[in-house]
């Protein structure tokens, strides 16, 4: 998805169905008086506990039973202790960011994304399930958008697949 300039330029390209969803998601947790942060992490020294936190909301969308099925791709230990030596050697390059939603002093959201000459690549996400009354995903993929289009970044990419929660976004 190539981005303009400014998050005004992108919303107005939305559908008004999505700017709706959008303005909801926000307005839900304002009404009932929800804060929340984003956070970013990309130092090498921060990245255990955020991996740890990403492999547990990840597994934790996963169980959801009454929800779209999302395996845990990292179930095993094997590919578990892979994904978190990789993240670190990526953090060390300075191409890492995982992008939290927290609210209170609990992470509800995150994504695992990378950052390369202007792009930055979606991997995989999760979230508590508890908090999908307020879609925390959406909110969460504004923010890093937002976050993105702050930084002067060209594109995002949204990882493959075609499902419903990239296509709202009307990538390339």
């Amino acid at each position: 998805m190539r981005l303009p300039p400014t998050w005004a330029d992108l919303n107005a390209h939305v559908s008004s169905n999505m700017r709706k969803n959008i303005r909801k998601a926000h307005e839900g947790l304002e009404r009932d008086g929800v804060a929340f942060t984003v956070r970013v992490v990309d130092r090498p020294e921060d990245v255990q506990p955020a991996a740890e936190r990403l492999l547990a909301l990840h597994a934790k969308r996963s169980e959801a039973a009454d929800m779209l099925c999302h395996p845990n791709k990292f179930a095993e230990p094997p590919a578990r202790r892979f994904l978190v030596d990789h993240l670190h050697r990526v953090a060390q390059r300075g191409q890492l960011r995982i992008i939290e939603l927290e609210i209170g002093s609990q992470v509800v959201a995150n994504c695992l994304t990378f950052l390369y000459e202007g792009h930055l690549y979606l991997y995989f996400a999760g979230y508590d399930p508890a908090w999908r009354s307020y879609s925390v995903m959406t909110v969460l993929m504004t923010e890093t958008i937002k976050w993105a289009i702050a930084r002067g970044l060209w594109h995002i990419n949204l990882f493959t697949g075609k499902d419903q929660s990239k296509l709202r976004w009307k990538p390339a």
